[in-house]
Parts: structure tokens; C-alpha cells; sequence
């Protein structure tokens, strides 16, 4: 099941690369944008190597459009960067991770989430190369209350005069956030990292153990660094994959997490669970673009239509009960909506232009926009007297 959805997610996320190609071309930051979050979900799927792929034209549109001291720009490089160090490129991390923290210094200042996260990044690196630490210590009290994670960008959304009513678009409006794309890769990339320093590691503590009990050898001093250094980074992933779980809505209640395996297992319950928030999500906002471009139908010969009144306000109540829903009890309306099988969806079908539509269908949807908005609007929509501004 989970595997299902993920790959659902993954065609959603293919299909609204192709939107964004479409919508605003191959060198604006919004279809960077929708690399960038394919590229998230190719890592949570464990595909690196596409991943890099998408990250590296994702990062090159972006120093075109938004220059090298941007903010999203120093998104790109972290998630690049961090993609690199998991594939074991600690090379070609470490500029990508130094870039992104003296970006988000400058721009927001040194006690910033964002800055703190990119600076614990890049002291985790450092400390993997056995180089220390080397980045500034004035904001270390600060850094040491703020959990490790990676900054999370927003999911974009194409706006909706660039999408039709049946396009998905990935932002949720009013629907209450989950863990985002960015939080879960990151976790991801920390659980393959740790499981290798672990084999890494225990292949060193077993060569040493031996040499211990027959040599009376102690074990060395960059032995015990690492397992300390594994064990406060267990700790802390364990930490992290509690805390998402709670945000997923995942009892937590006497889960220990005592190794790897068991954090691996709670990820894989978040992601599910995720995977079924995001398609709600989803679904709320089609059924949310639907209304309101009903809400902003006209009429162009007359300021104020009775019939079309009427009709909105109803589009109205019906976005406000969507819109406030419980994010896993969407109405029944909001699938309709979603799935082009509602009236709202068919009055907007016969706005948009019927020449797409066979001559069946066309009287079709007027016969269903007649029975539930009345015939005045029915012979409006017929003589073409409905408009959506441009």
C-alpha cells in the first residue's frame, strides 16, 4: 500500500513538472521549484541518483533567475549538498553546505532557523572529514536549543490562471501542515549516513576488541570519538523521527526506538501517513480552485446577475466548509470537485469553451447546470454570457 502511494506521489510530481514546463517555461524558479520537490521524492524513494540530477538543473535555474544570494538559491545548495554527503561526495558537499550557510547569514541573520540548521549541517560534515569544528562560535548557545534538521522550502503551486480545474496543485491552503517533502528527505539521507557510519564503526570497534583482549591494547582515541559521535547522532535522529511521527498524528506511547531498524520502521508509518495527508491535500486544493473560479465568474453586460449571485454564494459556503474541514474529513463535495464530477465543475466546462466538448456532453453539463443553479443561468452559460476575467 505505502509503496503504491508513494509512486502515486512521484507521478503527481512528474505530472506538475510537466505543468510548470508548460506554464512558465524551463528557466523560471517556479518550474525550479517543482524540480526540486520531484527531487525530494525521488530521495524518499531512494533514487539518488535522479535526484542529483534534477537538484543540479533545479540549482542552475535558480543562480539564472534568482542569483547566488538568494534564499532559495541557498535552499538548492543544501539539498544538493546534503544528497552528495549521503552518497558519500563529502567533497562536493562541503562548498555547497558553506555556501548555504553564509547566504542565510547574510540574509537572515545568524540566530535564523534556517541559519542555525545550515550551520549544524555543515558542523556535522566537518566533524565526519575529523576537521572539528571551524565554523563561528558566537551563535553556539543558540545553535545547541535548535534541533538538527533541514530547512524545509515550500511545495509551489502554479497560480490559477496558469492551471485548469482538474490540474493538481501541490500547495494545501487551510489544511493543517504536516512534516514537509524536505523534513523527510532529510531524514532519510541521516538513517542511510548513520546506518554506514555504523558498519563502518563496528567493523573498527570488532578489529580493536580483538587486539583489546589479546594485546590488552585500550581502544583508540578516534574509536571512542566515533562512537560517541554515533551515539549522540542516534539520539538525535531518534528524536527527529518522534517528532515527526507526533506531527503525522502517529501514536508515539512506550516506542522506544532502540535501533536503527525500529527508526526505519516508524519512518516508513510517517511516510504513509503522509503520502495520505499530501493526496488529501491535494484534493482540497482542486476542489478550492474550482470554487473559486466560480466565485469569479461575471457577467459582461450586467453588474449584477441574480442567478450568477446566487450561484457564487453557494460556491462560497461550500469553499468555506472545505476550506475548514477536518484535513481527513473532507466532504464528499471535495472529491467531486476534484474528480470533475460536480456542477460547479461542468458550469466552468461550458465557460471555458465548448469546443472541446462532443455535443453529447455539452447538453449534458447544461442539463446538470440547469437542474442545480436553475434555467436563467442554464441559458446564460448557453448564449455565452458568463465570463471568467482574464
Amino acid at each position: 500500500m505505502a509503496e503504491g502511494r508513494e509512486h502515486e506521489a512521484l507521478n503527481d510530481a512528474r505530472s506538475r513538472v510537466m505543468q510548470q514546463r508548460q506554464a512558465v517555461g524551463e528557466r523560471h524558479p517556479d518550474y525550479a521549484s517543482s524540480l526540486n520537490q520531484l527531487a525530494l521524492l525521488l530521495i524518499i524513494d531512494g533514487d539518488l541518483e535522479q535526484a542529483e540530477t534534477l537538484l543540479q538543473e533545479s540549482l542552475a535555474i535558480r543562480q539564472e533567475a534568482l542569483g547566488e544570494g538568494h534564499p532559495d538559491y541557498a535552499t538548492n545548495l543544501s539539498s544538493l549538498g546534503g544528497l552528495l554527503w549521503a552518497r558519500g561526495d563529502l567533497d562536493g558537499a562541503e562548498p555547497m553546505l558553506w555556501q548555504a550557510f553564509q547566504i542565510r547569514d547574510q540574509v537572515f541573520g545568524a540566530t535564523h532557523p534556517k541559519t542555525l540548521a545550515s550551520r549544524q549541517s555543515l558542523e556535522q560534515l566537518l566533524r565526519a572529514r575529523g576537521e572539528g569544528s571551524v565554523v563561528d562560535d558566537s551563535v553556539q548557545e543558540v545553535a545547541d536549543a535548535v534541533p538538527i534538521a533541514m530547512s524545509a522550502e515550500p511545495l509551489t503551486a502554479p497560480s490559477h490562471d496558469q492551471v485548469e480545474p482538474t490540474q493538481a496543485i501541490a500547495e494545501p491552503r487551510g489544511m493543517i501542515a504536516g512534516s514537509s517533502a524536505h523534513e523527510r528527505a532529510a531524514l532519510v539521507i541521516r538513517i542511510k549516513t548513520l546506518s554506514g557510519d555504523f558498519l563502518r564503526v563496528g567493523d573498527r570497534l570488532a578489529s580493536e576488541v580483538e587486539r583489546w583482549k589479546t594485546g590488552g591494547v585500550p581502544p583508540t582515541e578516534a574509536l571512542i570519538l566515533d562512537l560517541t559521535t554515533c551515539g549522540q547522532e542516534f539520539a538525535s535522529l531518534r528524536d527527529e523521527t518522534l517528532r515527526l511521527a507526533e506531527i503525522a498524528g502517529i501514536s508515539i506511547h512506550e516506542r522506544s526506538l532502540d535501533s536503527l531498524r525500529e527508526i526505519e520502521s516508524l519512518f516508513r508509518e510517517i511516510s504513509e501517513a503522509e503520502s495520505r495527508r499530501e493526496q488529501l491535500a491535494a484534493v482540497q486544493e482542486r476542489a478550492l480552485g474550482v470554487l473559486d473560479r466560480v466565485m469569479s465568474l461575471e457577467h459582461p453586460d450586467l453588474s449584477e446577475f441574480a442567478p450568477l449571485e446566487v450561484c457564487k454564494s453557494q460556491a462560497e459556503e461550500l469553499r468555506f466548509e472545505i476550506l475548514n474541514a477536518n484535513p481527513f474529513e473532507l466532504p464528499e463535495t471535495a472529491t467531486r470537485l476534484a474528480e470533475g464530477d460536480h456542477p460547479f465543475f461542468r458550469l466552468l466546462a461550458l465557460v471555458d469553451g465548448t469546443e472541446n466538448l462532443s455535443d453529447d456532453l455539452w447538453a449534458n453539463s447544461l442539463e446538470v447546470v440547469e437542474h442545480a443553479f436553475g434555467k436563467p443561468l442554464a441559458v446564460a452559460v448557453a448564449r455565452a454570457k458568463l465570463i471568467l476575467p482574464t
